[in-house]
């Protein structure tokens, strides 16, 4: 139904089909900040009824009904200084949230434990503790997941590593995280990513 643009910052603008098809001809959407220097994060396609999800590198997880989101560029979460957007999804039906730390560490939750934000000057649920984030643990990725679908981490020292949530939910971590610098990036690969097939291992 429609295609959302999300920046670092947490800035973000609605675009209904027929608009966004619309920005498609002119091969532009412009860059969806209202400040520099924030920069464009991505674009999630959602239902006109569903809802946007917003993780934090800091680890603050905001969700928010897409019927409230702007049709013009405006700010939607409050970020610290130093915070910026990791990734942004639309949960549709899936039943579970996994966000994964720079440590490996995997945080499990069902997808009702997200509430919806109050305002735009929410800076959203935290993840883990103010004790871990002081400690330097911080959100590399959040996706929501079931246990058929399939991960991609990305490793301080280049390496790619292929996750079965399944096997995920079960351990509550990954292989990586002890390593110099740990993990840097996390990726869902399987169909609630919209970004390969189910059951099929990439």
């Amino acid at each position: 139904d429609a295609c959302v643009q999300v920046s670092r910052r947490g800035c973000a603008k609605l675009m209904l089909k027929s608009s966004f098809q619309s920005f498609i001809a002119r091969s532009s959407i412009g860059a969806g900040v209202t400040r520099r220097p924030d920069r464009t994060a991505g674009l999630v396609f959602c239902a006109r009824d569903g809802r946007l999800v917003l993780a934090s590198r800091e680890g603050y997880l905001l969700c928010m009904p897409a019927e409230r989101l702007p049709y013009t560029v405006d700010e939607i979460v409050q970020l610290g200084v130093s915070d910026y957007v990791v990734t942004a999804f639309s949960p549709g039906a899936q039943a579970h949230l996994v966000a994964l730390t720079n440590t490996g560490k995997a945080i499990h939750r069902e997808m009702d434990w997200l509430e919806p934000a109050g305002s735009f000057k929410s800076r959203g649920q935290p993840a883990f503790s103010t004790a871990r984030r002081e400690d330097g643990v911080r959100l590399v990725g959040a996706a929501a997941a079931d246990e058929a679908d399939w991960g991609v981490t990305l490793r301080a020292d280049g390496a790619l590593c292929a996750v079965s949530m399944g096997e995920l939910f079960a351990s509550g971590a990954v292989a990586g995280g002890d390593e110099a610098g740990g993990l840097l990036a996390f990726a869902l690969v399987g169909a609630a990513g919209g970004c390969g097939a189910r059951d099929r291992r990439p």
